[in-house]
Parts: C-alpha cells; structure tokens; sequence
C-alpha cells in the first residue's frame, strides 16, 4: 500500500477539530461575535486561512520563471491573489456563515461539548499532531508499514475514514487546494486577449478534473492522518467522537465550516482573475513619461 508523506504544514488543514485550552470566561458570558470566533478556532479554520498567504507566496514562487520577461505581471498577479485571498476578509466570511446558519443555543452546545474531557483529550492529540515532533512520528507511522510489512488496524482505519467522512476533512483539504489552482486559473485567463479567454464552464471543466485528482491522491493520508492522531482512544470514546458529528448540531456545525470553507474560497479564487484584469489594466496606462511599460503589450 502507498502512503504518501505530508508536510506539518498540511497536518491542521486535515485534522480539523483543532480545540482550545480553557476558555477565559463561561461562554453563556461571551456575545454572539465571541462564540463565533471561539467556534472558527475550534474547528482549525482560523489557522488554516493564516497559513495561505505563506502557501500562496510558495505556490506563486514557482511560477516566476514564466514571467521573467514580464515582471511587472508577475506582481500583478503576486498583488492579485494577497488582495483575493486576505485572511481577515476571508475571517469575516466564514463568521457570516455562521451567524448565518447556527443559533446562539447551537453554538453553545457545540462549544460546551469540546469543553467536556474527551473534547479536551482530542485537544491534546490533536495539538501533537501540530508539531514537528508529530510530523516525525507521523512519519515514522507510514514508515512501519513498509519496513515492518505492517497494515494499519482495521477498525482503526474503519474509524478514521468515517470519521472523514462525518467532518468532510477530505473535501475541506480538496477545496482548499482547488482554490489556489482556480485562482492560478483564473489570474493566467485575466492576462489573455478578451477572445482567447476561457468561459466559466471551460474554467469549471478544468477544476472538476483537478478536484478528482486531488480526491484521489489525498484520501488515503488523510484516513492515515486521522487514524494516527486518534489512535490512543479507546473504542468507546472513538464512537462518542462519531456520534457527535454525524448527527444534530456536531453534524450541522461541521457542514457549516465546510460548506462555508468552499463558497468562501471559490469566490476568492474567482477574485483572482478579476484583480489580474484590473491589475493589467493599471499597467496599460501611460506612465509620467507618456509611455507604456515595456512588459505590458
């Protein structure tokens, strides 16, 4: 079996239930705003939406040869995606959604369900997991399958792949990603001619093929990832963990975060190609010289 290695990076965008420490004050106390941000840490999407502007810069780093004539179009496109995809409008999204679709009394008995001692015990798991020591035994965990001729436990994986399936951890992984590749999409169909540009089914085509591949080669770490942070709770506690989020207000808060994560990222994306436009047209103008840059043509 093939096991693919993942950065720690990665790790918090696919073990999703990320949980605090004490809360400050009794959440009863707290506004509605403040059960909302307690509610967007706990699920790991505040850290995951902190952490794109460095994936981004990465990402982007890699297409700079492609414009090294041009680089002036380079940081149009560099400009394009740090405006898209600013963690704090992104932040202020995924708080809309919420407010929007959860009540005060649902947020409640979800924060007051991750205070409980097995919310707490994954806490701590989890918090391992977002580690380097975590990603070294992680890491060592794949590599005793193939050095050992070992097989993960079965009911462990049983567990960890419905356990995937109940909080969407492989879509949120797969929308993440897609993001950047539609905004990429988008930002090189911003630089062409108006009648060379792709139409958005011709956009949707494409990222439709990117999200089978991505499905394909992250669904097995991400059970593995799952598995392994998760792999010192007993029985029972593994099935009052599923049970929270496969129904009632576990299930309807997960849906929530992952619904909101898609939408939230596929319009930053889109915006991507709209500021490469603007961006491009900017540097069309004529400059204090009267005269055009030399990259724009």
């Amino acid at each position: 079996m093939y096991f693919k290695r993942l950065s720690v990076s990665l790790l918090p965008l696919l073990v999703i239930l990320i949980l605090p420490g004490c809360a400050t004050k009794s959440f009863h106390e707290m506004s509605d705003q403040e059960l909302t941000t307690s509610l967007i840490e706990r699920s790991g999407t505040r850290d995951s939406l902190t952490a794109l502007p460095k994936s981004l810069d990465e990402g982007l780093a890699k297409q700079k040869e492609k414009f090294a004539a041009q680089p002036e179009v380079f940081q149009v496109m560099v400009g394009a995606f740090r405006e898209a995809f600013e963690p704090k409008r992104l932040m202020k999204n995924m708080e809309d959604e919420i407010n929007l679709k959860m009540t005060r009394p649902e947020k409640l008995q979800v924060l007051e369900w991750y205070e409980q001692p097995l919310g707490r015990k994954a806490y701590q798991m989890e918090g391992f997991m977002d580690t380097p020591a975590g990603q070294e035994a992680f890491n060592a965990y794949i590599d005793s399958f193939d050095k050992e001729s070992k097989t993960p436990d079965r009911k462990l994986l049983e567990f960890a792949a419905q356990l995937a399936r109940e909080t969407q951890a492989l879509q949120v992984m797969v929308d993440t990603m897609s993001s950047v590749s539609l905004g990429l999409i988008t930002g090189f169909n911003g630089l062409l001619p108006d009648n060379k540009r792709m139409n958005i089914f011709e956009i949707d085509q494409r990222i439709l093929t990117i999200r089978q591949h991505l499905a394909e080669q992250l669904a097995p770490s991400v059970v593995l990832v799952l598995a392994f942070t998760y792999k010192d709770l007993s029985e029972a506690e593994r099935e009052k963990l599923l049970a929270f989020f496969a129904k009632g207000v576990g299930q309807k808060y997960m849906q929530t975060i992952s619904r909101g994560m898609s939408s939230n990222l596929e319009r930053a994306a889109m915006r991507v190609g709209e500021g490469v436009t603007r961006g491009i047209a900017n540097l069309s103008e004529p400059n204090d010289s009267g005269r055009k840059p030399a990259s724009v043509k």
